[in-house]
């Protein structure tokens, strides 16, 4: 998980989510981590209680619904203390919990309206080439030389 400072506070619905990519992608240690900082603040929560025994069973421990949060309780005596995660209140208050969020891919620029520019000016200076050679320009390109002179 990402440090403490590192951390963004994000809605239980989104903390859901990206632990549901995790365990898409079988990152099964972020995805425990996850599941158990939504569990800190919902502990009552079945959709994750479920997505957390699953990557239990996948990381080959053997626990069940039943005996996370005594398992919780457990590890966290066992490991360092980790860095009690930050709880965002907003009215109506969606639980919240820290979790990274993915980096937003930043914009890349685009030469489509300098390519669509180059083309429209092509065509146009194709077609004056064009009517110049079949003759309808004449006119104007007499008129042109009369007006220097030459």
């Amino acid at each position: 998980m990402a440090d403490q400072n590192e951390a963004e506070l994000v809605t239980l619905e989104e903390a859901v989510n990206k632990v549901k990519k995790w365990t898409d992608e079988k990152d099964w240690q972020n995805a425990k981590e996850g599941c158990e900082e939504i569990l800190a603040v919902d502990p009552q929560n079945k959709e994750i209680l479920d997505i957390l025994d699953n990557v239990n069973k996948n990381l080959g421990q053997k626990e069940t619904t039943d005996e996370i949060p005594a398992f919780n309780l457990n590890m966290q005596a066992k490991q360092e203390p980790a860095p009690a995660p930050e709880v965002k209140q907003t009215t109506p208050p969606p639980p919240t919990t820290t979790l990274p969020q993915e980096e937003k891919a930043e914009k890349k620029s685009s030469n489509t309206g300098i390519i669509i520019t180059a083309i429209i000016f092509i065509l146009i200076l194709g077609g004056l080439v064009a009517l110049f050679l079949m003759g309808w320009l004449n006119p104007f390109y007499n008129w042109l030389l009369g007006l220097f002179g030459l």
